[in-house]
């Protein structure tokens, strides 16, 4: 018998060089996003050092305000605390997440995963505060220079949440992030940016 995540993904909406894909999860109501781009004359290794330094996470992803690192774990782990800005009417979510990042050198390729460790500070009473979440980033440099992206999306709100918001949440804002992304590293700030 297979398990959800054994699911296909089905692709729900494309844009601009941009598919998501959604499937059913094992640990939400929620359903889980896959979005995949490709990244044109990006340094793969200036953008390892972006993630790695997740404190840079405002100027560049779509509806983060704030991110701050809270305790390294190892050279390649640490734990940070990120402020969501959320459509009205719903609070501010605030994330503790656990992540790492792991650069494979022969195959010119690293990998971003996250996940949340919501016990880790008290909550504060102006922000909900996700209980669970997981997030994977996958970075591969094809042969043209060209970088494959895929970004791996699955939370559970903990919270009531209108259908149209999880909609927004699950097929637009993918977009929106890897749209802005792409902008950024294509800009004069991140050109002269010292990482």
């Amino acid at each position: 018998m297979l398990s959800i995540a054994d699911e296909k993904w089905k692709l729900v909406k494309e844009k601009n060089g941009i598919a998501v894909y959604t499937r059913n999860s094992d640990n939400t109501k929620l359903k889980e996003f896959k979005a995949t781009c490709i990244l044109h004359n990006v340094d793969i290794h200036k953008l390892y050092i972006l993630f790695e330094k997740s404190e840079y996470t405002p100027i560049w992803s779509h509806g983060v305000i704030r991110c701050d690192k809270l305790t390294p774990i190892d050279s390649a782990t640490s734990v940070y605390r990120y402020i969501i800005d959320t459509p009205w009417p719903l609070k501010q979510r605030d994330v503790i997440q656990k992540q790492s990042i792991k650069w494979i050198e022969l195959h010119q390729k690293f990998c971003h995963l996250a996940s949340t460790v919501p016990d880790y500070l008290p909550v504060e009473k102006k922000y909900v505060r996700v209980k669970y979440g997981r997030v994977e980033w996958y970075f591969q440099k094809n042969t043209d220079g060209s970088i494959a992206v895929t970004y791996i999306f699955c939370t559970d709100p903990d919270a009531p949440v209108p259908n149209d918001m999880i909609a927004y949440f699950i097929i637009d804002t993918p977009i929106k992030i890897l749209e802005k992304l792409s902008i950024f590293l294509s800009s004069k700030t991140y050109h002269d940016m010292v990482l």
